[in-house]
């Protein structure tokens, strides 16, 4: 929230505020691993094809610790910016070894564990190239039909255009059936995306 609010305002207010709350989040997530609760975190929720919810879980903490750096740099708050980075660092490279294959595509390759490495940073230019492959065969492999759930979706379109994906990007954003984010505008059950 501190990034995107940072990015639609302009405002470092929210983030000087929430940068020591995000420190002590980070530390107790990087001391505590495979420790949290519920056992093992939450994993991507409502997932219509289930992603091993540890993968889940160490992606989060290298997105977050990345972002956390991010957040510290353009503060000038160098020594958490420092360590942050280092989190983010020993979280990529435990992701790599877990969860990236020699042929450098996550394992399994889901839509949500191709997105969320992806985000990860933990990716040299040839698995990014891979990964992006994986996804954007797997979206067409299921008619643009989404198989993410609550962590893995709001960044599937982003990462199908920064794939050069846009027509399939816009075939998931209008798919009607199910899964799909419209089926429940449709079936009248919504007035929106949930």
């Amino acid at each position: 929230m501190p990034e995107a609010l940072l990015e639609t305002y302009a405002d470092e207010l929210v983030v000087s505020r929430t940068l020591p709350a995000i420190e002590r989040w980070l530390d107790y997530l990087d001391r505590h691993r495979g420790a949290w609760r519920p056992h093992g975190g939450f994993g991507d929720w409502l997932a219509p094809e289930p992603t091993p919810t540890p993968l889940v879980v160490e992606a989060y903490l290298a997105i977050a610790a990345r972002v956390g750096s991010e957040l510290a740099l353009q503060l000038g708050e160098c020594k958490r910016m420092q360590k942050f980075a280092r989190i983010a660092r020993k979280a990529q490279t435990n992701f790599r070894k877990k969860w990236i294959t020699e042929a450098g595509v996550p394992r399994p390759p889901t839509q949500t564990a191709c997105v969320l490495a992806l985000r990860t940073g933990a990716l040299d230019d040839e698995a990014t190239a891979r990964t992006r492959a994986a996804l954007i065969a797997d979206v067409r492999a299921r008619k643009h039909h989404l198989t993410t759930g609550f962590l893995g979706t709001p960044w599937l379109l982003e990462e199908l255009v920064g794939a050069g994906a846009v027509e399939d990007a816009l075939e998931v954003l209008l798919q009607r059936d199910y899964p799909g984010w419209l089926y429940p505008i449709i079936r009248g059950g919504a007035t929106s995306m949930w």
